[in-house]
C-alpha cells in the first residue's frame, strides 16, 4: 500500500491557481479537439454534445469511484489501475477533493510491425464536492492494487458565540 501525497490548502483564493490554469488548459485542448469533430462533420448544427463529449474522452478519464458519508468522515474508492502512487496528486479544499493523475506511457522499440498498440497517455480528473466542511490537515490517501482509498475527517463544526450588547449612556 503506497501513501499518495495530499495538496491541503486551507485557503482556495491563494493555493488553487495552477490548479484552475492546468485546467484551463486541458479544457482549451478540449475546445480545440471538439471544433476539429465539428468541422469534420461539415459544421452542421446538430451534434455540438457529442463532439464535447468524444474530444473530452480523448484527454480526460473519469474513472469508476465511491462516495461515502461514514459518519464523522468521508470514505473515497477510486478505480486507479495503471497509475503510480507518484503520478497522482489529491488536493484537498474544506469543501471539495480533486484526483488528478498522469500517466505517460513510453513506447517500447520493438523488432517487427506493431499491429495493435493501446497504451498511450492518461490523464484522470475527478472532483468530490462535499456537502459538509473537512478537515484537509485529517486527511490520508492510499493507493492499493489499483484502487485509490481517500479519508477525510469531517471539520468540527463552527460554534455560535453570543455576544452581549451594552448600551454607551
Amino acid at each position: 500500500m503506497a501513501n499518495v501525497p495530499i495538496k491541503k490548502i486551507k485557503d482556495p483564493a491563494t493555493g488553487t491557481h495552477s490548479l484552475f490554469e492546468d485546467l484551463e488548459n486541458l479544457f482549451a485542448q478540449i475546445r480545440e479537439r471538439a471544433y476539429s469533430f465539428f468541422q469534420q462533420r461539415g459544421e452542421s448544427g446538430a451534434g455540438e454534445m457529442d463532439d464535447w463529449l468524444r474530444a473530452e474522452r480523448e484527454f480526460l478519464w473519469t474513472p469508476p469511484a465511491d462516495l461515502i458519508d461514514g459518519g464523522d468522515e468521508f470514505r473515497i474508492r477510486l478505480a486507479a489501475p495503471g497509475f503510480e502512487a507518484n503520478e497522482i496528486e489529491v488536493t484537498a479544499l474544506s469543501g471539495a477533493i480533486i484526483v488528478r493523475a498522469e500517466s505517460k506511457q513510453e513506447r517500447e522499440k520493438q523488432e517487427g510491425k506493431c499491429l495493435v498498440s493501446e497504451f498511450s497517455s492518461r490523464k484522470l480528473y475527478r472532483r468530490f464536492d462535499l456537502p459538509v466542511a473537512i478537515d484537509p490537515e485529517k486527511m490520508t490517501a492510499k493507493l492499493e492494487q489499483g484502487v485509490l482509498r481517500i479519508a477525510a475527517s469531517k471539520a468540527e463544526p463552527v460554534q455560535a458565540k453570543t455576544i452581549s450588547v451594552t448600551s454607551g449612556g
